[in-house]
């Protein structure tokens, strides 16, 4: 018996409304983690208030993003997360970078690895040769060009360094990981 054009028409409207149930239902299983988009991230220096020539700790930690708030909003959840799965980097990395701005606009690079103890957090130590208000942005995994201070994302932190103490500024800005990779 032919199928009729009438018939025809009711099996690809059945057909397409199965096809759209099992989309909505393979979507709405997916895990947590293939659905985020975006990293938090919260970048702190130690000592909070730094000394010109001295040694400061920078520490990156990095949240899970399930909401469209931002980090600071009172209503996020950010929730510690070791793996970084966003579009650009699809593996988890073990090193970051923080790019550091003088107050008269040199740059230099402060490599963060993971520590063994906590898959989240990234630190590494620098040192800020001159006084004044330096800006922290996260470079790697890369940010877009984003305000400064950025309190949504956590992507960038100004940070206040009081001049030497008694002793002269290095000239140059240094930077070395302090964490210990993991194997």
């Amino acid at each position: 018996m032919p199928i009729t054009g009438r018939a025809r028409r009711q099996i690809k409207v059945r057909a397409s409304s199965m096809l759209l149930v099992a989309c909505v239902v393979a979507i709405s299983l997916m895990p947590v983690h293939a659905t985020r988009a975006a990293l938090w991230v919260e970048i702190t220096v130690a000592p909070d208030i730094p000394r010109a020539g001295e040694s400061a700790n920078v520490r990156v930690q990095t949240f899970s993003r399930l909401q469209t708030a931002c980090i600071d909003d009172p209503d996020a959840n950010p929730i510690p997360d070791v793996a970084y799965t966003g579009e650009t980097y699809p593996t988890v990395l073990d090193t970051f970078e923080v790019t550091a701005t003088a107050p008269h606009g040199h740059e230099h690079l402060i490599l963060l690895e993971r520590t063994k103890e906590d898959g989240s957090i990234w630190e590494g130590e620098t040192v800020f040769p001159v006084p004044g208000e330096w800006s922290l942005e996260m470079a790697m995994p890369y940010f877009p060009r984003i305000p400064i201070p950025d309190p949504c994302s956590g992507g960038s932190i100004l940070v206040t360094v009081l001049p030497a103490v008694g002793a002269t500024p290095m000239a140059t800005p240094y930077s070395t990981p302090v964490a210990t990779p993991v194997p």
